[in-house]
């Protein structure tokens, strides 16, 4: 399951508030488009292997920094198809503490993944929040700029889930 578990300096891509009906209710919330470079190992939190399947040792004893680069060098970003409900994010608002922004019930969807050079990976996703009138005007500000966010999955409801092993069997019975 995609997290940011340690605080991680990422970019406020774009911020749209808008509103949302529950029922016949209108309610504020916002879609956040963010971009976050994390080490190409994370790649496994999305599908055990997948970091082995992009990356491969590098054969080059003389490069002494690198030690994986790319198995696929031409390939392009890839979206993924993953949404997940429940996550929690917190942003830094720099003085820590009470002042940091935390968005309860955020759902996580629209992964694109590109996987870098140097053993790194950029994920782009979009997290559809609810934030208050405070909230709201201090990320409409923070729109291109850099924040630090932690992003934090709802913990697994079933056995399957906490050690991931969902098959479309299980998910065919589980919509039964």
């Amino acid at each position: 399951m995609f997290e940011i578990i340690a605080a991680q300096t990422a970019k406020l891509v774009n911020y749209n508030p808008r509103a949302e009906k529950h029922g016949k209710v209108k309610r504020p919330a916002a879609t956040m488009r963010v971009q976050v470079v994390m080490q190409a190992r994370s790649l496994d939190m999305l599908e055990h292997g997948l970091y082995d399947s992009l990356y491969k040792q590098i054969e080059n004893p003389d490069d002494m920094l690198a030690t994986t680069t790319r198995r696929f060098s031409k390939m392009a970003p890839f979206a993924w198809a993953f949404e997940g409900k429940g996550y929690t994010a917190t942003i830094d608002y720099g003085l820590g503490g009470d002042s940091d922004i935390e968005l309860t019930e955020c759902a996580v969807k629209s992964l694109k993944v590109t996987p870098e050079e140097n053993d790194i990976v950029i994920y782009d996703f979009n997290i559809n929040c609810t934030p208050d009138e405070r909230e709201s005007g201090i990320l409409d500000h923070r729109i291109q700029e850099d924040i630090v966010i932690k992003l934090i999955a709802p913990p697994p409801n079933t056995v399957r889930e906490l050690f991931g092993e969902d098959t479309e069997e299980q998910e065919e019975e589980d919509a039964a």
